[in-house]
């Protein structure tokens, strides 16, 4: 009899082992080693920003893109960003993708007096919490997008190091374009892999088992 109760205390301590396998994970990220990005070159969000900064006064929400390989739940999302004038505020969105052009917000996020100022030098990438921890889908694009919510407001989102080529999309305050080929700015998303039903049904029999076993033990 022992040595069946040890067989279901193992088994069960594999399938809490399982799900800890589906911690955490890196969806997507263009960050080099150390969370480096680039020192050189960034797109820039704003919203009516007066000269000198800006020659016109504009309105620029800009968009970077990236496709899970797998189903996640949303944990964390990683920007680096910096404050070039104006109030240190930015709104960030994830948004679904449709005619390879941002769609519909599936989250929102503000930031408030969380970025630097901007220099030409190493900023450190401002972490930012999921609450509703959506569901990403496998193949399926996401946009990631920046928008300064105040008047006379510009930031800059730095490029990548790693020599990522890839699409960027600007809000213009009417519509979505796109650009390809380009560097995009550098970012990165964490989430946690989705169970199988296969998985969700094995540990459930396996716990169900094992409170079996327990209760066979105090008998």
């Amino acid at each position: 009899m022992k040595k069946k109760h040890l067989a279901g205390l193992a088994f069960g301590l594999f399938l809490f082992g399982m799900i800890g396998i589906t911690n955490a994970a890196i969806i997507f990220s263009n960050y080099g080693d150390g969370d480096t990005h680039s020192t050189t070159g960034g797109w820039s969000a704003l919203y009516n920003v007066q000269p000198p900064y800006y020659p016109t006064e504009t309105d620029w929400d800009v968009a970077m893109t990236f496709t899970p390989t797998d189903n996640y739940y949303l944990d964390t999302i990683e920007i680096t960003v910096g404050l070039i004038v104006g109030d240190n505020q930015l709104d960030v969105w994830l948004m679904t993708s449709s005619n390879n052009m941002p769609d519909k917000i599936i989250e929102t996020f503000h930031l408030s007096d969380s970025m630097d100022v901007h220099t030409w030098d190493h900023h450190d990438p401002i972490i930012i919490d999921s609450f509703s921890n959506p569901i990403l889908n496998a193949d399926t694009p996401y946009w990631l997008v920046i928008s300064t919510p105040t008047e006379g407001t510009a930031v800059v989102w730095y490029k990548n190091s790693v020599g990522q080529i890839g699409p960027r999309a600007i809000w213009d305050g009417y519509s979505w374009s796109i650009a390809n080929n380009i560097t995009p700015s550098v970012f990165r998303v964490n989430g946690s892999p989705v169970p199988l039903p296969g998985a969700i049904w094995m540990l459930g029999s396996g716990l169900a088992g094992f409170a079996g076993l327990r209760r066979k033990m105090k008998k």
